[in-house]
């Protein structure tokens, strides 16, 4: 009797504290029924079907919800395929005149970048843009004494080039990332399921050297999307 008693006691602990759905296959003991080995086994059998089943559902549930572990896991070794792009609007002064303009620039691109295993990252770049002068400041003499003033516009093209180096780290869902031969870290939010990257910032930056000073206003936004696996 206390055998019987004993073996529905601790089913009813563990399906109380461990179960968080249905158990089925559960037969319960009667009062003054002798315990079998095949009974016994079979109830467990159903409880530990039931622990399994909801392991199963936890650890989805955990990498849905985008632990930092689960993040983690599946953010190192693999490869994001980012597009970008952005604008700067600026002004600057000459150091060595009155003179002051300002100028539009417009920027886009491509970077797959592998987030290494190591905190480094290896990425693929390539950029294009143009920029142009708000005044018309290129200037050509086309008889003595006339001259032709236009805009200038310069159109840009940076790669394709493979880097390596810079660093990476995760923190809940902010990837701080410092690309190689760059200063500064720039932070992307990871989507939940770390499939997605997004990064948008925007600021003032100024530089100044003995030729004068520029001040710009630098908007960017980028989307990555998970393009590669780890590594086995």
């Amino acid at each position: 009797m206390k055998k019987v008693i004993l073996t529905g006691l601790t089913a009813a602990v563990m399906s109380a504290t461990a179960m968080a759905s249905e158990v089925t296959g559960y037969t319960a003991p009667e009062s003054g029924q002798a315990a079998t080995a095949a009974g016994v086994n079979a109830n467990f059998q159903a409880l530990i079907t039931a622990i399994n089943d909801n392991n199963e559902r936890i650890t989805a549930l955990e990498d849905a919800a985008g632990t930092p572990s689960a993040l983690l896991e599946k953010i190192s070794g693999a490869t994001y395929t980012i597009s970008y792009l952005g604008s700067v609007i600026g002004t600057y002064a000459d150091a060595l005149s009155p003179h002051k303009g300002a100028y539009l620039e417009g920027f886009g691109g491509r970077s797959v970048i592998t987030f290494e295993t190591n905190g480094t990252l290896t990425e693929l770049y390539q950029e294009s843009g143009r920029e142009i002068d708000f005044e018309d400041g290129e200037c050509t003499e086309s008889e003595p004494g006339i001259f032709n003033c236009e805009h200038r516009v310069e159109d840009f093209t940076d790669g394709p080039e493979t880097f390596t180096g810079g660093s990476w780290e995760l923190d809940g869902n902010t990837l701080s990332v410092t690309f190689p031969e760059e200063d500064g870290a720039e932070e992307f939010i990871v989507a939940l399921d770390g499939e997605i990257l997004v990064l948008s910032s925007a600021g003032f930056e100024t530089e100044s050297d003995e030729f004068g000073t520029n001040d710009d206003y630098v908007h960017s936004l980028a989307v990555g999307v998970r393009t590669g696996e780890p590594a086995e």
